[in-house]
């Protein structure tokens, strides 16, 4: 897993969003910058001047760059935190259940082997043992 500390960290300490693509012409070219718009002004954040390239790539880059502020950035890096916690907490109910199956299946295995299909025979619920062993009779 990736270590996102130190974005974090940039996130927090830039200019927080959101962002947006601002024109001018300057010197009859172009120039287009990013900025985070406050009361009253504007906070210019980075500017893109160059006439080489292509205008459209320049365009679609500041709006990319405009669009991953740290607002976006934190929003993204909490969401991928909530869904490693839930990954991590699912692959070990996986383990756990896989766990519990392998003994319930062994419980199985040697009831049906030595013929133990006696009540109380094994230190588990009848019922309990009568619905694992359908659901097993039923995987291939």
């Amino acid at each position: 897993m990736t270590d996102f500390a130190d974005l974090h960290k940039k996130a927090e300490a830039a200019t927080s969003g959101p962002w947006e693509v601002h024109e001018t012409i300057i010197s009859g070219k172009k120039s287009i910058w990013i900025g985070s718009a406050y009361p009253g002004w504007i906070y210019r954040v980075l500017s893109l001047n160059s006439t080489r390239g292509n205008p459209t790539q320049r365009d679609a880059n500041a709006a990319f760059i405009a669009a991953a502020n740290p607002q976006a950035i934190l929003s993204l890096l909490d969401a991928i935190a909530v869904k490693t916690k839930r990954t991590e907490m699912l692959e070990r109910m996986d383990a756990e259940a896989a766990i519990h199956v392998a003994s319930v299946w062994a419980i199985y295995q040697d009831a049906t082997t030595n013929n133990h299909l006696v009540r109380g025979q094994h230190d588990i619920e009848p019922s309990a043992f009568h619905r694992a062993t359908k659901a097993m009779e039923r995987t291939p």
